[in-house]
């Protein structure tokens, strides 16, 4: 469904469902040819709020299957249903337009199908003959007949451009000039519309939360985001254990514990002496070096080890 606003052009495309509640000056009610969904009414089982079960009965003795009275009933009230939210929707969708309503509808052989709907036309229009149609577009059409077009002007398009008038009511050739320069040019906003790209494609990537910690070393190739460092040219000074040092700063001492905490079983660190030899141990394996495992701190480990979350 497509709607033109009166200022500016703009052209918004949107479902009959969106459009409840709004009007425009001119609406476009398109694809009405398209067929109703039934396939409700063909699964295996059929299933209602208020009629229950509907399945379909096997005789395995004769090797046939078939639908019981249960699920044609079913069917019958499913298909109802549906065709009344069809109308329900055409309704919505018809009474939008405030000017202009233009319905369209693709047809294989436009004439051959008013010649078949024709034969079936009466005013006013019986609910089985209605019901037995299988559009939108059959239901607009027949109305169009029923009424002599005193309401909706009928006429057909073709490939070239020639266009015939069906009922007596549709407009005349200037009419039909003027209103398919409008639909061109609808058109050409629609076009546009419709190859708008949206300018902050880098932004997309961009998380709507962060933390402080990832913003230090996120690079963000934006304007309002180049002060920040990329990645790569970040450099940090490493703890150097070996160094002249006589003895080893916090940084060095924690990169040191948290070492030994990786390799080290910290149920037998509860004492000093414990947390002795579990260095050694480390020591002997090649885990530490001496001198890693001489700037572990020990009172951390024992005091991990001795706490609740240690334990």
């Amino acid at each position: 469904m497509g709607a033109e606003a009166a200022e500016g052009g703009a052209v918004t495309v949107m479902s009959i469902h969106r459009s409840k509640g709004l009007e425009f000056p001119i609406v476009l009610l398109c694809d009405t040819a398209r067929r109703f969904n039934r396939q409700d009414t063909a699964g295996a089982v059929l299933i209602h709020p208020e009629l229950g079960l509907g399945p379909r009965l096997t005789d395995a003795a004769r090797g046939i299957e078939y639908p019981t009275i249960a699920r044609r009933a079913i069917a019958r009230r499913t298909e109802r249903e549906t065709l009344s939210e069809e109308m329900r929707l055409l309704y919505v969708a018809m009474t939008r337009a405030k000017e202009r309503l233009i319905i369209t509808c693709a047809l294989r052989d436009p004439e051959k199908e008013l010649e078949k709907l024709a034969l079936s036309v009466t005013k006013p229009m019986a609910a089985e003959v209605l019901a037995g149609m299988s559009s939108p577009a059959q239901w607009l059409i027949s109305a169009a007949l029923a009424d002599g077009g005193a309401h909706i002007a009928l006429s057909t398009v073709y490939p070239g451009g020639e266009e015939r008038r069906v009922l007596p009511n549709a407009p005349a050739a200037e009419d039909a000039s003027a209103r398919r320069a409008l639909e061109e040019r609808a058109y050409a906003r629609m076009c546009a519309a419709f190859a708008w790209e949206y300018p902050h494609r880098a932004a997309e990537g961009v998380p709507s939360k962060i933390t402080a910690t990832e913003l230090k070393s996120l690079y963000i190739p934006d304007e309002e985001a180049e002060h920040l460092p990329p990645r790569g040219r970040r450099t940090f000074r490493r703890p150097d254990l070996g160094g002249a040092r006589e003895a080893p700063d916090a940084a060095e001492r924690g990169t040191a514990t948290h070492l030994a905490l990786r390799y080290m079983e910290l149920g037998r660190a509860s004492t000093a002496q414990g947390a002795r030899e579990e260095l050694e141990r480390l020591v002997s394996e090649g885990r530490l070096s001496r001198t890693e495992s001489e700037a572990v701190d020990l009172r951390a480990l024992v005091r991990l080890a001795c706490s609740e979350t240690g334990r």
